[in-house]
């Protein structure tokens, strides 16, 4: 199962496709302020080829997120409500263009 793996920061979007233990493909680009162009993500997507699945790497997902789970509306909103506790690291922005970029290339 091949994995995107998105870690979004203030000054870079660093994107790693895993499959199995094996990182196989890695993007790292650069931005101000968390700021990055959708072109730019979508032809980094699309060089790392295929995946089965999105991972995303947030910074504080309160008391309630301690582990991973299943992103869905609900998540979305809570996520949103704490966006306060680190505002620079929770922007949705990067992970809407990242998954639209996934969708599109499949």
């Amino acid at each position: 199962m091949r994995v995107l793996v998105v870690n979004a920061g203030s000054s870079s979007l660093k994107l790693s496709v895993l499959d199995g233990d094996h990182r196989v493909a890695e993007q790292e680009l650069r931005a101000e302020w968390s700021k990055f162009e959708s072109d730019e993500v979508d032809r980094a997507v699309s060089e790392m080829g295929p995946v089965n699945a999105i991972g995303h790497r947030i910074v504080h997902g309160g008391a309630r997120y301690l582990e991973p789970v299943r992103i869905d509306a609900d998540v979305i909103r809570e996520l949103t409500a704490l966006s306060a506790l680190a505002p620079v690291w929770t922007r949705r922005r990067q992970g809407r263009r990242t998954r639209r970029a996934v969708l599109r290339q499949s």
